[in-house]
């Protein structure tokens, strides 16, 4: 097992510790560079990354297709991320978990800011309903009094113009 820490991003100054781990596979400093590059991709998505630990396994049991396997847990403020993957070719498999990571980091991220912007927009409704309840008014043609626009709740207002026409009886003659 090797410990490895490394600035991942250093414009926040913020340093993730990684944990390398393998079984029955030699570490070499091209797989190393390799998974550090992928944490360093997905750091930069999140930089709230605290820790990451990968685990590199080669089973000579297996089918051939599915003799490399690749996970990695990233440790985040709230639930850890946990992804892993089986393949042929051991590159390939980490590159599939990193994507995999990627994946769930960009999901947690457009939950979070779908949350922010509902509470934003509930805000922004509620403050145009109270302000056009107490502007805007209807005025019946010919009728000088002024009714409350009526709303109906749960539904939109609709915005288009009213045309009003004015009333011709059927009985008119000379």
């Amino acid at each position: 097992m090797v410990s490895l820490d490394f600035c991942a991003t250093t414009l926040h100054g913020i340093a993730m510790k990684l944990i390398l781990s393998t079984h029955n596979l030699t570490l070499t400093k091209a797989i190393e560079d390799h998974i550090i590059s992928r944490l360093d991709k997905l750091a930069k998505l999140n930089r709230f990354a605290v820790n990451a630990r990968v685990t590199l396994e080669h089973d000579r049991a297996k089918a051939p297709e599915r003799q490399f396997s690749c996970s990695i847990r990233l440790t985040l403020p709230g639930p850890d991320l946990f992804a892993e993957d089986v393949e042929s070719d051991l590159y390939a498999a980490m590159d599939l978990v990193a994507k995999k990571i990627e994946q769930q980091i960009r999901k947690r991220h457009n939950k979070y800011l779908a949350r922010k912007h509902k509470q934003a927009a509930r805000t922004k409704r509620t403050r145009q309903e109270a302000g056009s309840e107490n502007v805007t008014t209807n005025t019946l043609p010919g009728n000088t009094s002024k009714l409350p626009a009526q709303k109906e709740p749960g539904r939109k207002r609709d915005c288009r113009p009213v045309q009003c026409f004015p009333i011709q009886s059927a009985g008119t003659g000379n």
